[in-house]
């Protein structure tokens, strides 16, 4: 696949302290006709990449660290939990721990906190058309329609369908890192429906979009069904290996052979496949998801961003990968993935997997109507329950501008799935 750097606006854009005046990490901070900032903040340095571009880049100390947007810390994670120089070991949820810019709560200090949210207190900015690319459509405002089930995931079947080139233009960002393909322009999707919130700008994100991938408008629903990814099986696609799946712990990873709990199996939705906010404006997540043109093998492990373009999360953005698809998802359905989001037509997946009642987890189909009813959920569910009323504003079924992306370690890390 041939891949193109771009960047969205919409991101936060917070220098380390003392920083003010120079540039954030992986901006521009040079180049011919450049009139902005030429230092970089703390741990970064600004390095040429072509007469026209210089980028603030991670200098080359504390390597005993783990670098910026990597995992540092979370449940079971054994790894090293120091960050370098100009970020800090953030809570994103129970399971994952995350270095991100500037100061905020560290790993030490949330140990005992450990299911919090990050959050830097910033709303956000209504993304910035460029004159210089060209922009998504923005969709029709959707009608709340509830969450539309999955089909089963019982046995694996390849798709041998052909993908089909979308006309419109890719609009895109990665998770932030050194580009060979210096980013010399601001690129965004179209401006949402007006935000509710104040428009504050965050630290910005770069994402890699996906030359020939899918772009255009869709509709989202929700759901939580427990049962094994239907991209856990193998050969469902080109992939490093399947999307994990666990035992009926949430933790374990069970057998990739192993059959669905919703159907007799021991097989589950792994607990760490629920969505959490990086800062107030972009989340990370995992969707069951139809899109034109793509059949499964296609589509399995496959990565979007998101624009909400209506509802009080107008504006705010997700990237998702696709971790389940369904004949019963309409065209460019993203079905995200949240406890409590509701069961569908597999309906005793959960109660079986927790030993929970079915009346803990809400509507069969929208699942919770408050947040206090979160609370009736596993304990390590609760986090992503609480997503849809803290992040999402308990915006109902948004509808979204969406392009395909390269997938960011932070979410391949989770699933152990790679495209190949």
């Amino acid at each position: 696949m041939l891949f193109k750097a771009l960047t969205v606006s919409a991101f936060l854009s917070v220098a380390a302290a003392g920083d003010s005046s120079c540039a954030a990490a992986y901006n521009q901070c040079g180049g011919l006709n450049w009139a902005g900032a030429t230092c970089c903040e703390t741990g970064f340095s600004c390095v040429v990449q072509n007469d026209y571009y210089s980028q603030c880049l991670e200098d080359a100390d504390n390597s005993g660290c783990q670098p910026f947007y990597q995992q540092c810390g979370g449940k079971e994670f054994t790894g090293t939990t120091c960050c370098k120089t100009g970020s800090t070991c953030q809570v994103v949820n129970e399971y994952y721990h995350q270095c991100l810019p500037g100061t905020g709560h560290s790993h030490a200090d949330t140990a005992s906190t450990s299911t919090q949210a990050v959050d830097n207190g910033s709303q956000q900015s209504t993304p910035q058309s460029s004159s210089a690319a060209a922009v998504v459509a923005a969709p029709e405002a959707s009608s709340s329609v509830a969450e539309s089930p999955k089909a089963s995931a019982a046995a694996p079947v390849v798709s041998s369908a052909a993908p089909v080139v979308s006309s419109a233009a890719p609009a895109s960002v990665e998770s932030p890192k050194a580009s060979s393909s210096p980013v010399v322009s601001t690129v965004s999707s179209a401006a949402p429906a007006a935000s509710s919130k104040a428009a504050v700008s965050e630290n910005q994100f770069s994402f890699t979009s996906i030359a020939g991938g899918k772009s255009g408008t869709g509709k989202t629903t929700r759901y939580w069904d427990c049962c094994k990814p239907s991209c856990s099986w193998n050969g469902k696609a080109d992939v490093s290996s399947p999307v994990a799946a666990c035992n009926a712990d949430g933790k374990t990873i069970s057998d990739v052979n192993a059959q669905s709990g919703c159907v007799g199996g021991t097989s589950y939705m792994c607990s760490n496949q629920q969505p959490f906010a990086v800062n107030s404006t972009l989340a990370f997540g995992f969707v069951a998801a139809s899109m034109i043109g793509y059949g499964e093998s296609q589509m399995c492990c496959t990565c979007v961003l998101m624009t909400f373009n209506d509802g009080p999360a107008a504006g705010k953005q997700m990237v998702a990968q696709v971790t389940n698809t369904g004949t019963d998802l309409s065209s460019n359905h993203f079905d995200i993935a949240m406890p409590g989001g509701g069961f569908g037509i597999f309906a005793n997946g959960c109660p079986t997997q927790w030993n929970s009642p079915a009346s803990n987890w809400g509507q069969t189909y929208g699942g919770v109507s408050s947040a206090a009813d979160c609370k009736n959920l596993p304990t390590e569910l609760q986090a992503g329950c609480d997503w849809r009323f803290d992040f999402l504003d308990n915006s109902d079924n948004p509808s979204v501008s969406f392009v395909e992306i390269e997938c960011p370690s932070q979410i391949t890390d989770i699933t152990g799935c790679k495209r190949n």
